[in-house]
């Protein structure tokens, strides 16, 4: 049979045991949240991220069809959208034509259909109305 002293002994040595465990989980949380600030600097004071540049950069999807292609010349930069079969089914083209930036969309057969920026913006596909000029009788 345990008597009273065996069982407030155990007690005691149990409750020792736990504070040894807290203080000890405690210096290593305590570590742990000091090295989360040097790691945060680690990153803002290393090198950079590296950039990628390409020519051309191709969206595909999960089957590895092209559906998009990304492409840069001396002109601008331009984004082509294709269709099912791999063929162009519109793009956009952003330039810089007499220090004025325009952005243009063109259809599937290349041809421009609306165009945004430079000094006025049209829709290219409106047909401007020829001016009505009255003539004088004389």
């Amino acid at each position: 049979m345990s008597t009273q002293a065996d069982s407030t002994f155990q007690l005691a040595s149990r409750l020792s045991q736990l504070e040894r465990q807290h203080r000890h989980l405690r210096r290593v949380a305590l570590g742990g949240l000091l090295l989360i600030p040097l790691g945060l600097a680690a990153f803002t004071t290393g090198r950079r991220a590296p950039v990628v540049q390409a020519d051309r950069v191709e969206l595909v999807t999960a089957g590895g069809a092209t559906r998009a292609v990304l492409s840069a010349d001396s002109a601008g930069v331009s984004l082509t959208f294709l269709d099912r079969k791999g063929r162009p089914a519109s793009a956009i083209r952003l330039t810089n034509v007499d220090r004025f930036p325009s952005l243009t969309l063109f259809d599937s057969k290349g041809k421009a259909v609306a165009m945004l920026g430079g000094p006025d913006v049209k829709h290219l596909m409106q047909r401007e109305r020829p001016s009505r000029r009255w003539a004088i009788p004389m």
